[in-house]
């Protein structure tokens, strides 16, 4: 009798228990497939892309799961395809890149597509993409010069022509960008890299003198506080034939690049990047 009376009790409990599980999975489930209003989807998707921003850091896969959840609610999110393509760039994954960055420029093409072309330039060194975008945002955007990534567009395609060896377009696009500037800024404000890259410019198209003359108002403008236009002068000033000049000038290159003062970019390299190494290789080769 007393077997049977534990043998029910037991039984009762499992009986109890199953019961309690069967409830929590039905709680469970109404909990994570519940429907929501296109509304709500949307805003869910913009609380994922939000908590992305405040908790975790691009790429790790926590990050990952919150834009893809996302996006299984709001899929036609251009910021959330570009949140997820991001990391790739970085990485070195390019054809996942294309991929998302392509999916954000399709829906939002006025926002984005001149950030595509911005990684195309700095991080692929695709010109030719690079510049189709830049053409493309102009004509999305005729009122005002965009400005992806925080740099102007006028600067960027005139990189692209300068690397593609046309010279004259270059240095177009870079007046451009500097009449633009002064209009929000003082000369005192524009970036080193528009002397350096449109004394560059004049440079390679073999006008040496004019070359000099950018490369040392850059070096006015910036107090004599950057190595990459010292060393150019200093490459202008040889081919002229003034070798104490250009080997002063690379004195100075040297002296600013140890104390930090020299171009250089976050993930990439620079265009026409200056190392130490560089500017000792030609002051022995001027020495000779």
């Amino acid at each position: 009798m007393e077997k049977s009376l534990k043998y029910c009790h037991n039984c009762f409990f499992i009986l109890f228990a199953l019961l309690i599980s069967i409830s929590s999975c039905s709680t469970q489930e109404k909990l994570y497939k519940k429907e929501f209003s296109k509304g709500e989807k949307k805003q869910l998707g913009k609380q994922f892309l939000a908590a992305v921003g405040a908790y975790y850091n691009q790429g790790i896969p926590q990050e990952t799961f919150l834009i893809q959840e996302g996006l299984s609610h709001q899929p036609n999110s251009a910021d959330l395809w570009r949140e997820l393509g991001a990391p790739c760039i970085k990485r070195g994954f390019a054809k996942k890149s294309y991929e998302y960055y392509g999916k954000a420029v399709a829906l939002d093409a006025e926002n984005w597509q001149g950030w595509r072309g911005y990684l195309y330039l700095y991080f692929y060194r695709d010109y030719e993409k690079a510049l189709l975008d830049f053409k493309a945002t102009d004509l999305l955007t005729p009122d005002f010069v965009d400005y992806p990534q925080s740099t102007s567009v006028y600067f960027m395609r005139a990189i692209c022509y300068l690397q593609m060896d046309s010279y004259d377009e270059a240095i177009n696009f870079f007046d451009k960008h500097i009449k633009e500037e002064l209009k929000a800024v003082e000369k005192e404000y524009l970036d080193p890299r528009v002397f350096l890259y449109k004394g560059i410019a004049y440079f390679k198209k073999g006008e040496l003198a004019t070359a000099s003359s950018i490369f040392r108002e850059g070096i006015e403008n910036e107090n004599e506080k950057n190595a990459d236009l010292w060393f150019w002068l200093a490459k202008a000033e040889s081919e002229q034939g003034n070798l104490s000049k250009a080997l002063l000038a690379l004195d100075n290159s040297e002296k600013q690049y140890l104390l930090g003062h020299f171009n250089e970019r976050s993930y990439v390299e620079e265009f026409y990047q200056v190392y130490l190494s560089m500017i000792r290789d030609f002051r022995n080769e001027l020495k000779k």
